[in-house]
């Protein structure tokens, strides 16, 4: 309870509406991301959700044929990010990134980054 408490304060604190926008921004970037790392560095990335059916909390990422899921994961875990690994069947060609909470554009840059370096 005392962690829902504080929660509620900060969401209170920054406004609902502002956070919302935060997480859209946040996931606008991880797509434009998505795209220019395909288009300059040659990574075949793709975002698995269509643009329009995107949602602002979390962005599925298909990954280069032969890139494992678990490894990224397990590799940015090293770097000291925590991003999710895909479900089901899509387990070993997806990682997800979240976009809510109290997470930032800035921090979500420096987590791109450490992705970049890993699929490098």
């Amino acid at each position: 309870l005392y962690a829902l408490a504080e929660q509620l304060r900060r969401i209170d604190a920054e406004g609902l509406e502002a956070r919302w926008a935060r997480h859209r921004a946040m996931a606008h970037r991880c797509a434009e991301w998505v795209a220019s790392v395909k288009d300059e560095e040659g990574l075949e990335l793709t975002v698995l959700a269509p643009e329009g059916g995107r949602s602002p909390t979390v962005t599925c990422i298909v990954l280069p044929e032969g890139v494992s899921g678990p490894t990224v994961v397990s590799a940015m875990r090293g770097r000291g990010f925590v991003i999710g690994g895909g479900y089901g069947k899509l387990k070993e060609r997806t990682i997800r990134i979240g976009h809510m909470g109290d997470h930032s554009v800035t921090e979500l840059e420096e987590v791109l980054k450490g992705l970049e370096g890993v699929l490098k």
